[in-house]
């Protein structure tokens, strides 16, 4: 369905898948995961299967839900570092400004 100029260019505050990864990392904000481990914790479903077009269609949807995990850290909710060859995401820590930090 088509939608206007102006909803394209504000876009959603936050999906619904969003939300699920958020409230995921809420609880578990002192670990960090590979895409796919999150993918398992937050219950997506990619539809996999050996048939060519549901393969493809699965690869779709993992690309859509990794950009989701990027669009999160471009948005300062997580974190992402390669580490050993692979990519984890992470819960960014909230730095409270004491009255040390002010001065």
């Amino acid at each position: 369905m088509p939608i206007k100029r102006k909803e394209f260019k504000t876009g959603k505050i936050e999906s619904e898948l969003e939300k699920e990864i958020i409230s995921f990392f809420n609880e578990n904000s002192e670990e960090a995961f590979e895409p796919n481990e999150i993918m398992d914790r937050v219950n997506f479903q990619t539809g996999y299967s050996s048939d060519l077009k549901d393969a493809l269609v699965s690869n779709i949807s993992i690309h859509g839900f990794i950009t989701t995990l990027d669009e999160l850290v471009k948005k300062g909710k997580i974190e992402k570092k390669f580490i050993d060859g692979k990519f984890y995401y992470i819960a960014r820590e909230l730095r409270l400004a004491s009255s040390r930090d002010e001065c």
